[in-house]
Parts: C-alpha cells; structure tokens; sequence
C-alpha cells in the first residue's frame, strides 16, 4: 500500500508540475503528423517567456512552418531547406530556437509553446550555434567533420544554423553552406533552417531548391527600439539593417562615443546609397 501510494504521489506531482509548466507559459498538446518538418501558431520562445513572467518585456507570437506536415501557411511550399535573413536582433535566432523547443518537447510527449503545433517526428535534431568569432583551424576541422556526419545519413532529421560564416572568411563560408545545403537536399526526410547573412551568396551557388525567409526590421521606435514584424517574410530576403544599430548607437551615445558611431553611421549610409 506505501509502494502505490508513493507511486500515485509521484505520478501526481508529474502531472502536476506538467500542467503548472503549461499555464504559466501557454502550451498546447501538439499534433503529431506523417511527414517530415514543424509548424506552429503563435509559438513562444520559452526563455523569452520566462523572462516576461519575470517581469520583462511582453514576447511577440510568431507562425512558421517548415517542411511538409500538412499545413500550409501562405507563401510557404513545403520548402525543408531555407535559409533565414534579416535585421539584426530582429530574432532569426529566437526563431530557430522555437523551432527546437517546439519539436523537442513534442517527441517528449509535453505540450509546446503554441497555440496550434503540427509536427512530423524526426529521429535526429542538431543545433550549432553562433560561433562568437572565427574559429581556429582545429575547430573549424571538427565543425566540417560533423557538417560531414549530418550529411551522411538518411535518417529523418532536423538541423538548424546560427550564423555558420563566422567559421572562416566570407567567401569561403558561403561555399560551405551552399555545400552542405545541396547535399542536406537531397535528402527527402532532412529540413533545415540556417541563419545567414549571406542568403544571397548562399542561393547564388547552391543548386538545390532553397527558400530564403526575410526578417525585416522597418524602422526605429521613439525609444530607439527596433520595429521589427518578428514573423518571417516567406520567399523574402530582408536586409540586415546595421545602419539602424548604428542609429540607436549614435542617438544614445555622447560625447567622443557619439562622434565614433556618427562616423561609422555616415559611411555605412553613403555605402548603402
């Protein structure tokens, strides 16, 4: 009687602790689909929303899909391979992030942080994140080997790319990327999201079909806050928009600081045209 009792108390704070998650952070029982990919309505990034309940900023839902699991969102065909573009901070990596927590959490048998979630299971998931410079020649050697690993199985997978250039120069990136895309293609259970801001370089030598989605940032706030639509743009390459980080920069800064940006913010607009 104690070993059923202990029982049913555990498996009731499971429960419990489950059903608490979900409240607080608003997640719905996903729909698990044939196919290979994931889309979502309004999806949360969970550490955004974990900082909101803290008392931060109000998070902004987003819609995406990729893949084929028999939802469709206007200006998206099934695409598995893409390539995201667009302003920075606009929230490319937020995005891919979500796109993790919700794939990852539903093969967990959880709810996810959306209000409607399709998914089309994958065996393997991989998440390479932003390199915070150019690597050494040994990591750069380990990262193409396991680019090579990836690729060589025919498994149903999900990989997704932060910003894969700063491995090396940017040419030489792109070549990369474009490579690895092509070959990713050609496999039918394979969906990948890179975040790039090479997106033109990548398309112009990748040979497979490939759809760029665009991030774009319209503007400055009166607080000099980005204005940023954070839902992609299907089949839209949006521009990464430093100029406005150079604004805020300038417009926040003063004295010999002020004069830096304002220098660096002129150029970059006469470059621009």
């Amino acid at each position: 009687a104690v070993k059923r009792g202990l029982r049913a108390s555990l498996e009731l704070d499971l429960y419990f602790a489950v059903g608490f998650f979900a409240k607080n952070y608003g997640l719905s029982p996903p729909r698990i689909a044939d196919g290979v990919g994931v889309f979502f309505k309004n999806g949360v990034n969970v550490f955004l929303k974990k900082r909101e309940l803290e008392g931060g900023e109000k998070v902004v839902p987003v819609s995406y899909v990729v893949g084929e699991v028999g939802v469709r969102i206007e200006g998206a065909g099934g695409e598995r391979i893409i390539v995201l573009s667009g302003a920075n901070s606009g929230g490319k990596t937020t995005l891919i992030q979500l796109i993790a927590q919700v794939c990852i959490l539903a093969q967990m048998g959880f709810p996810v942080p959306a209000t409607e979630a399709v998914i089309g299971p994958f065996e393997e998931i991989y998440f390479f994140e932003k390199s915070q410079g150019m690597v050494s020649a040994g990591a750069l050697e380990t990262t193409l080997k396991r680019f090579a690993t990836i690729a060589a199985t025919d498994k149903p997978k999900l990989a997704l790319f932060d910003e894969l250039e700063a491995m090396t120069e940017t040419g030489a990136a792109a070549v990369i990327i474009a490579s690895l895309l092509d070959l990713l293609g050609t496999q039918e259970k394979t969906c990948v999201v890179v975040v790039s801001h090479l997106a033109k370089e990548i398309i112009s030598m990748a040979k497979s079909r490939i759809r760029i989605d665009g991030i774009e940032a319209a503007g400055l706030d009166e607080k000099y806050d980005l204005i940023v639509d954070r839902s992609p743009r299907f089949n839209y390459l949006a521009r990464s928009t430093p100029e406005l980080i150079l604004r805020r920069l300038y417009a926040l800064s003063e004295g010999e600081e002020k004069k830096v940006f304002g220098e660096m913010l002129e150029r970059l607009e006469a470059l621009r045209g």
